[in-house]
């Protein structure tokens, strides 16, 4: 295949994707804002029929009064051509004349004339032609420009991904700090697959911008996690707490996550493993107890055991709270019991009468009891009576009831 009919495929193929993600009609600033751009116009609403031209070649202008060079007469006849595929050959063949950044500059500009902007094939067909020839240059005009910079960077690393990599991590890249966050971020996230280059790359992050880049990683990584343990764990400690963060985001499957949290438990933390199960809980209850159920005792247990505690609390299913509490005592602890014990609901008083001999400490027992007692007293008093009956209570508690 020819280089320029690659280049035509590539940039076909890139047009119809933006096409179908966003219309072709709307663009997003750099600072993540969006706006809709107008129509794109037919060439019969540029004031002049289609013109005839041969395949690959350019038509002939269509000058209008006012133009500010020839330059857009000659961009005005190639927007009015009938097909895509024809737009893009007669742009590429424009471009393959262009000798140095100047006359891209002036291409763009004449296209802002002509009320051609981001989000539209002309546009983005000379910017990726650029950015195939001289990525550096399309890259400074985008900063500058303040638009299209991941475009440029996506196209560089389609290239030339090693190229697009030392400018990340030159003092150049870097000139505009919340860009280079930006291009960091969505690098990583088109490298994936390649483990040697994403590794490059969160080396070249300063140690004073790995707190502000953190939330701008993201991948989807590709290779199996067979492949991905061992690459993980040979890594420096701040490198691998920033691919197990970026692994965990990747996994839809929470016995996935649980696996990867057990391999790396000074990474994700106690806390990242209860939220990992609090969420599996909340998405799939049976399947989340199910496998908490099969967990040898460990940290990732006891991160389990105190997610699926508050689980229950916060659904104000009490009993089944106190029934694990009753398996695990000495992981839940009596501070998580004393707030379980705490009657809030009038239906939950028999329960928790039923568990307050659990508590070690007498005073906090005895203020149990009265609590539950007397909020289910203001609604039952008749089922109170007979639970005191039935029941065994501490003597002072028992003459605090009499008579009443």
């Amino acid at each position: 295949m020819k280089p320029e009919s690659a280049t035509l495929y590539a940039v076909s193929g890139l047009l119809l994707l933006s096409a179908l993600c966003v219309g072709g009609r709307i663009y997003v600033d750099e600072k993540g804002g969006a706006a809709a751009l107008p129509p794109a116009k037919p060439a019969k609403a540029l004031g002049d029929p289609a013109p005839e031209v041969a395949r690959g070649a350019l038509p002939k202008p269509m000058a209008r009064p006012g133009d500010s060079s020839p330059l857009v007469s000659q961009l005005r006849a190639i927007l009015a051509l009938g097909t895509t595929i024809d737009r893009t050959k007669a742009l590429l063949a424009l471009t393959a004349g262009f000798k140095d950044p100047e006359d891209w500059r002036r291409a763009l500009t004449a296209l802002d004339e002509l009320g051609v902007r981001r989000g539209f094939s002309g546009w983005d067909v000379i910017m990726y032609a650029w950015a195939e020839s001289d990525p550096l240059t399309a890259m400074t005009y985008s900063i500058e420009n303040k638009v299209g910079t991941d475009y440029v960077m996506e196209i560089w690393l389609s290239v030339d991904p090693d190229g697009a990599l030392a400018y990340l991590e030159s003092p150049e890249g870097k000139q505009e700090i919340q860009i280079w966050r930006n291009l960091v971020g969505s690098t990583m996230n088109r490298l994936g697959g390649d483990l040697p280059r994403l590794e490059r790359l969160l080396k070249a992050i300063p140690e004073n911008e790995r707190r502000m880049v953190a939330p701008y990683l993201k991948t989807k990584f590709t290779a199996p996690y067979e492949t991905l343990k061992p690459w993980v764990g040979s890594l420096d400690p701040w490198l691998k707490e920033a691919v197990v963060r970026m692994l965990m985001q990747g996994l839809p499957d929470m016995q996935q996550k649980l696996v990867v949290a057990a391999d790396f438990p000074e990474q994700v933390g106690a806390q990242g493993q209860s939220m990992i199960y609090a969420a599996w809980m909340k998405e799939n209850e049976a399947e989340a107890m199910a496998a908490f159920d099969a967990m040898e005792e460990g940290p990732s247990h006891k991160a389990a055991l105190g997610a699926a505690m508050m689980h229950y609390y916060r659904s104000a299913r009490l009993a089944e709270a106190l029934e694990l509490y009753k398996k695990w005592p000495e992981e839940v602890g009596q501070p998580f019991l004393s707030d379980l014990l705490l009657c809030e609901r009038v239906e939950d008083a028999e329960v928790i009468l039923a568990s307050i001999p659990l508590h070690q400490s007498e005073s906090l027992r005895l203020n149990r009891y009265r609590v539950a007692l007397e909020m289910w007293f203001s609604k039952e008093p008749d089922a109170v009576r007979k639970w005191l009956a039935e029941n065994e209570v501490p003597e002072i508690v028992r003459k605090e009831w009499d008579g009443k």
